[in-house]
C-alpha cells in the first residue's frame, strides 16, 4: 500500500501543477474577463449628431463595473435604438446610452407629425407607457382597431414629459420601467393629417380610446 503511493504521489502532484497552470491560464485568457469585467458597447468612430443608428457604427468591448456607465447599453440591447437618430456628436469609444438617441427627424414631416391624444380621449392606458413606444390604437371595447402610431412625447398636466423616476431610459422592456416621475396625463403621437382627422371625427362622436402598448417598442 505505502509502496502504491510512493508511485502515485508524483502523478498526483503533477496532475495539481497541469490544473494549476491551467486555472492561471484560463484566468489569464477569458476568467478575469467573464467574472470581473462586463461587456457594454461604445462607438466605433466619431459618430455625428443626426446620423441613422446601425449595428456597423459600435463595437462591443469589456469594462471594468466601476468603469461602466449607468444604464450603458449591451450588444442585446441594440434593439432598443436600431434605425433611430443620433441627437448629439457620440466620440469614438464612448458608452452609450438611449437617451443619445430620437425618433427619426424624418418621421415628422408634410405627411406625418405630432397630433395629441387628449386625456379626455382615452379610456384606458398603461402606466408603463413612454416615448418612443408603439401604440394600437383602438375604441373602448377593443372592438374597432383604429391604427398603428409611434408615441411622440407623454405629458402630465403641466404639459411636462413623463419619464422613469430611477433614471431608467426609454426603450427599457415594458416590465422593468420603473415608476413614473407623474401620473400621465395625455400622449402625442405620429401621424398623418387624415389619421388625426379620423382619431378626432371618432372622438367628437363621443368615442373613447384603448392604447395597447407592443412590447417591441422602439424596435419597429
Amino acid at each position: 500500500m505505502h509502496q502504491t503511493f510512493r508511485l502515485i504521489k508524483p502523478i498526483i502532484g503533477l496532475l495539481l501543477i497541469v490544473l494549476s497552470v491551467s486555472i492561471i491560464a484560463w484566468w489569464e485568457s477569458v476568467g478575469r474577463e467573464e467574472l470581473l469585467m462586463e461587456k457594454v458597447l461604445v462607438a466605433k468612430q466619431d459618430i455625428e449628431k443626426g446620423t441613422k443608428a446601425e449595428r456597423g457604427l459600435f463595437i462591443e468591448v469589456n469594462t471594468t463595473e466601476e468603469a461602466t456607465v449607468r444604464h450603458a447599453l449591451k450588444s442585446d440591447d441594440f434593439r432598443r435604438i436600431e434605425g433611430l437618430e443620433v441627437k448629439q456628436l457620440i466620440p469614438r469609444n464612448s458608452q452609450i446610452v438611449t437617451s443619445f438617441f430620437a425618433l427619426k427627424g424624418s418621421e415628422i414631416n408634410a405627411e406625418h407629425t405630432i397630433f395629441p391624444i387628449k386625456e379626455e380621449w382615452i379610456d384606458a392606458r398603461s402606466s408603463s407607457l413612454r416615448k418612443g413606444d408603439t401604440i394600437d390604437l383602438y375604441n373602448a371595447e377593443g372592438s374597432l382597431y383604429i391604427g398603428t402610431f409611434k408615441i411622440a412625447f407623454v405629458k402630465d398636466s403641466n404639459e411636462q414629459e413623463v419619464t422613469a423616476m430611477d433614471g431608467s431610459l426609454e426603450g427599457d422592456s415594458i416590465l422593468e420601467r420603473g415608476s413614473a416621475t407623474s401620473i400621465i396625463c395625455f400622449v402625442e403621437i405620429l401621424a398623418s393629417l387624415e389619421e388625426y382627422k379620423q382619431i378626432i371625427n371618432y372622438a367628437e362622436g363621443g368615442m373613447h380610446f384603448l392604447l395597447i402598448q407592443r412590447e417591441e417598442g422602439v424596435d419597429e
